[in-house]
């Protein structure tokens, strides 16, 4: 075992000490045996451990190793929950994610969905009679996505907007009215109307904490909380909850108020989460605060992480310079 790690390390500095690309480029000669890409943890990469800065990754490695479409699939899901329990979720993610506005229009006024999407689970089901008003906020929102990508407020990107507002007060599904309200809400957003986003958050989401577009909506909702201690309090509870983006989630998150935010927990398991994210960037040793999360809950999401982040540090700060100096 001695003669099998110490051969790893030499393989491990050779391979590094090739990819160096000047002299500033010490993340490329540190030595990490330990790769810290354990299953689930993907969502986490941008806060492995680096020698240079918190968020050193490659982009890359981001693209192909997490799954972006993970909170797409969950919407899916919700719309299979709905609608019917036979349509398979690809067919779902085909038609909201993968297929192009126009593409989708055009088929719908050619009246020819079922031809273009042969055999589309999803459109076999939304092209019935008693399911038209959901097929109706499909093309709804296609429209909207094909007319402003950019979310730009456009005279005709307005009208739309307007026409939406009237959708989602006549609509009576709640499944669709925390569709439609969800896009009026991102609408205001990049509008910077804070008064209508947290309208449309307490009106539609507040109370509805188990979908994915409650998380969206949060993340929107988020940045207009005065409390910021409050505001962390509230993302640490979806982040321990949500299989979502971890560095969205966290993008409104305080870093200097950890005793704040730790005066709003309600119990360990709260506690614990929050001194996770606490240590997620932190650069310097934590096994101390590693023990105390466990302590906590050892079960905690992110302890196994900050697990081998520690161990990356120990790794360069006690390997590089002996066998890169």
């Amino acid at each position: 075992m001695r003669v099998f790690s110490s051969l790893i390390l030499v393989l491990t500095f050779q391979f590094c000490f090739a990819c160096i690309e000047g002299p500033n480029a010490s993340e490329h000669t540190r030595v990490a045996v330990f790769e810290a890409q354990r299953n689930g943890f993907f969502s986490l990469m941008p806060f492995r451990y680096s020698a240079d800065r918190f968020y050193l990754y490659s982009e890359e490695d981001y693209i192909n190793n997490y799954d972006y479409g993970a909170d797409k699939k969950l919407n899916c899901v919700e719309w299979q929950k709905k609608l019917n329990n036979q349509i398979k979720v690809e067919d779902i993610y085909l038609i909201l994610y993968k297929t192009k506005a126009k593409e989708f229009i055009d088929a719908y006024e050619s009246n020819s969905l079922r031809n273009v999407f042969k055999n589309n689970t999803f459109v076999n089901i939304l092209t019935q009679s008693r399911y038209k008003a959901f097929l109706d906020y499909i093309l709804f929102s296609k429209k909207i996505e094909y007319n402003n990508r950019s979310w730009n407020l456009g005279i005709k990107y307005k009208l739309e907007i307007e026409n939406n507002k009237q959708k989602l007060l006549n609509v009576n599904d709640r499944f669709l009215k925390e569709r439609y309200a969800f896009l009026l809400l991102r609408n205001y957003f990049y509008g910077d109307n804070s008064k209508e986003v947290i309208h449309l958050y307490n009106t539609y989401f507040e109370k509805n904490t188990n979908t994915i577009l409650n998380i969206w909506a949060f993340n929107y909702r988020s940045s207009y909380f005065k409390n910021r201690a409050y505001t962390n309090y509230l993302i640490s509870k979806t982040l321990s909850t949500a299989k979502y983006k971890t560095y969205i989630i966290l993008q409104n998150y305080r870093w200097d108020l950890i005793e704040e935010t730790l005066a709003l927990a309600k119990s360990d398991d709260e506690r614990s989460v929050i001194l996770a994210i606490e240590n997620l960037r932190n650069p310097a040793p934590c096994l101390n605060e590693i023990m105390q999360i466990a302590k906590l809950s050892p079960n905690n999401l992110f302890l196994g992480f900050l697990v081998g982040r520690e161990i990356n540090k120990l790794e360069d700060w006690i390997y590089t310079p002996k066998y890169t100096g």
